[in-house]
């Protein structure tokens, strides 16, 4: 750990930091300080905003006081001058890089509130910088309270990091009416934008697991500061939920499924380190979450896992998803999420965030109707069943387009027989001559032999676990199946973002046909074991 936060403050010395798995050097203005509205070497305001939550200062402070070496202090006393100087506080609800709502609050979260007070009582800290820096505190806290965002996820980290700074500093005058103020709209918040099974309403683990850790911190200072035993217990009730979703959809391998704007993350290391008494006793097992419209089916005997999403879009960071499955066999990962990768508008935000990039069925290039982004009421119509054998599920939409109408429909009904196989069902119906697609997208490391027209069908393999790919289709419909990764030409398709700005080159299997009326794909996805290549 030393050396990584002396790597980093090195580089920050020469100028050079990474943010969200980019490297470059941080310009600077003709005067000699930052230029804190440089949007990086692509152009991407995350790296503008990133910058300016400082988040490299902790490391320059370790640095000086494992070495004694001034010129780590020199520079962190340096850039908090420098910012002060170019960023006074706009006083007004700000969407600059230095004023972000969200970015004020991970400035106080993650750097002043923890170390302002250790800078004030070394004896080499500038007594001039003292008075700036707790105006600072007090003008982050002001921006806050006044001009925070308006929902989402972000308004939670606000209104913590308000809470936060308003018991950490109760000197200020308006700590007690800040302090208020963020219960109040945490509490709101939470009612919000949490389904009553537990689900942040983004639909997307990533930032399920930011929400989850907000509202634990929440608890954590609700504890320390209050003997208030009913917020407690309420706050607590709710922080536990939040957690067991974490715990029950995580996959074999200890990782959470990339649904809607994810990145791989290690959520059996999270969850074990941070999650509340009690989660990781709970058992996991097939679960439904009907508000969330989310299933998992597990294996009882074998690490077997799917997740299958046919609910809402999900209110903030949606991708084209509806009835997308993915699945894993033991630790390996067969059917896949493409990822995130970037949120810059453009080619790439279209594909990973679009219909081709899930495993869904498109008709003439479309995608079925997905429904509102938030779930007003849970569906009466429970399609989610399971026992010791088998487990259940089914999502049904409709395609729709202004000038044409309604011109298919779409059920997918999934089976799970318990430690043996998938089979999914596609039952399509066109008004009609249609094309339609079907993608299978596979993790990086899959390789795919044989011929899905075959009896046979088609071996996946990972590493020393492997799975079969079977179509059986009840009319004559003629079929073209094609195994592509990495196209950029004339469209974009296999392609894998484990992380955000990262991306790999990927598998897919795209199967076209083309059909006039009804008719069903009957997919087998069987698991075969150790991989002929490991033997």
């Amino acid at each position: 750990m030393a050396a990584q936060y002396r790597e980093s403050a090195d580089a920050a010395l020469r100028d050079v930091f990474t943010i969200q798995g980019v490297t470059a050097e941080q310009k600077r203005l003709p005067g000699g300080g930052y230029d804190w509205n440089w949007r990086g070497p692509r152009n991407d305001p995350e790296w503008a905003w990133f910058f300016n939550r400082l988040m490299w200062l902790p490391d320059l402070w370790r640095s000086y006081k494992e070495t004694g070496e001034t010129r780590y202090l020199s520079a962190l006393v340096s850039t908090l001058e420098d910012w002060m100087d170019s960023n006074p506080a706009p006083g007004r609800f700000n969407f600059t890089a230095c004023w972000r709502p969200l970015e004020v609050a991970r400035r106080l979260l993650y750097v002043l509130l923890p170390y302002w007070e250790t800078w004030l009582e070394n004896d080499e800290w500038p007594p001039a910088l003292t008075e700036r820096l707790k105006l600072s505190l007090e003008a982050h806290g002001c921006q806050l309270r006044k001009h925070h965002a308006f929902g989402g996820n972000h308004l939670i980290t606000e209104m913590r990091a308000l809470l936060a700074l308003a018991y950490a500093c109760p000197w200020l005058s308006a700590s007690e009416e800040w302090t208020e103020y963020s219960l109040c709209r945490l509490e709101r918040s939470y009612h919000q934008q949490v389904y009553p099974d537990g689900v942040y309403k983004e639909l997307s683990t990533h930032y399920h697991r930011i929400v989850t850790q907000n509202y634990t911190a929440v608890l954590d200072i609700v504890k320390t500061h209050t003997q208030d035993s009913e917020l407690i217990e309420k706050w607590s009730k709710r922080v536990f939920e939040l957690w067991s979703y974490m715990q029950q959809v995580m996959k074999p391998n200890g990782k959470n499924p990339l649904n809607n704007d994810s990145d791989v993350e290690e959520f059996e290391k999270i969850i074990s380190r941070e999650a509340p008494a009690g989660v990781i006793e709970k058992k996991q097992s097939s679960r439904h979450y009907r508000w969330a419209g989310q299933s998992v089916f597990r294996g009882i005997l074998k690490k077997d896992w799917a997740f299958f999403d046919h609910g809402p879009r999900g209110t903030d960071h949606d991708h084209v998803d509806f009835n997308n499955i993915t699945l894993s066999v033991e630790k390996y990962d067969f059917l896949v999420d493409a990822g995130r990768y970037t949120y810059e508008p453009g080619r790439w935000r279209e594909y990973f965030s679009g219909l081709s990039a899930h495993n869904i069925v498109s008709i003439d290039g479309h995608a079925c109707e997905q429904f509102g982004r938030s779930a007003q009421c849970v569906s009466q119509m429970n399609t989610f069943a399971a026992n010791e054998d088998s487990v259940s599920d089914s999502g049904k939409s409709y395609f729709y387009r202004d000038g044409i109408g309604r011109f298919g429909d779409w059920e997918r009904r999934i089976v799970y027989t318990v430690d043996q196989c998938w089979d999914v069902a596609d039952e399509i119906v066109t008004f009609g001559q249609r094309k339609i697609r079907t993608y299978w997208h596979f993790h990086p490391d899959c390789r795919i032999t044989g011929d899905l027209r075959s009896t046979q069908g088609l071996h996946v393999y990972h590493e020393m676990c492997g799975l079969g790919v079977r179509l059986i289709c009840d009319q004559d419909v003629p079929l073209e199946v094609s195994i592509v990764s990495g196209v950029e030409a004339s469209h974009l398709q296999g392609w894998y973002s484990p992380s955000f700005n990262h991306k790999v080159e990927a598998p897919v299997i795209v199967v076209e046909q083309t059909a006039k009326g009804p008719f069903t794909n009957q997919w087998t996805f069987q698991p075969l074991g150790r991989s002929p290549a490991s033997s």
